[in-house]
């Protein structure tokens, strides 16, 4: 621009009169024209340009949002898909942690169980010897007694023997006695008469 300004001042130096001014005038307005419409041209095609590169640059951003909430969307899909992972995990060990807690319970109750059966088939079989051991005693206690009463009665039966016996010897005694008085009379007797004979 300065260059031409230089040159618009040299002409109207040269050319002083009024219509080589006129014709300056116009020949500068001319080219002033067509230095607008070159303006006009250029700015009409940056324009165009800048809204290319605005409308790409806008499509990019876009594009990029888009890519970006994709890749938030896959990220938070994929850490939501492992957080799931992860609780289907925890619960899985946890529902195995309870079986085998249960299986140890179940254990156990099998065990106290058994333990509780074998406690009372022994104790049934401590009350069954004891229930025995009382029968026994008290059939003991039953034949100790009636021996006792056999005994009892045999005692009765043979003091009334030797009893017996002892009335019995002492009237055979009597009548031995009885008889040898009566012997001794008789033969005194007859001793007598066989003397009174002689």
């Amino acid at each position: 621009m300065s260059s031409d300004s230089e040159k618009t001042n040299r002409i109207i130096n040269q050319n002083a009169d009024t219509g080589a001014t006129s014709a300056i005038i116009r020949k500068l307005r001319s080219e002033n024209e067509t230095l607008r419409r070159e303006k006009e041209e250029i700015e009409s095609k940056y324009s165009e340009q800048i809204n290319v590169i605005q409308k790409k640059l806008r499509d990019e951003k876009e594009l990029r949002e888009e890519i970006e909430n994709k890749l938030k969307l896959a990220e938070e899909t994929v850490n939501k898909e492992k957080n799931e992972k992860m609780e289907v995990k925890i619960q899985l060990q946890n529902e195995k942690e309870i079986e085998a807690k249960l299986c140890e319970k179940e254990s156990q109750r099998l065990i106290l169980e058994q333990k509780l059966k074998y406690e009372q088939e022994y104790k049934q079989e401590a009350s069954d010897r004891a229930n025995r051991n009382e029968k026994d005693k008290k059939k003991e206690k039953e034949r100790r007694k009636l021996a006792e009463d056999e005994c009892e009665r045999m005692r009765i039966q043979n003091d009334r023997f030797r009893n017996d016996v002892e009335r019995m010897k002492n009237e055979l005694d009597e009548e031995m006695n009885l008889a040898s008085e009566f012997e001794t009379k008789y033969l005194a007797g007859v001793e007598e008469n066989q003397r009174i004979k002689q």
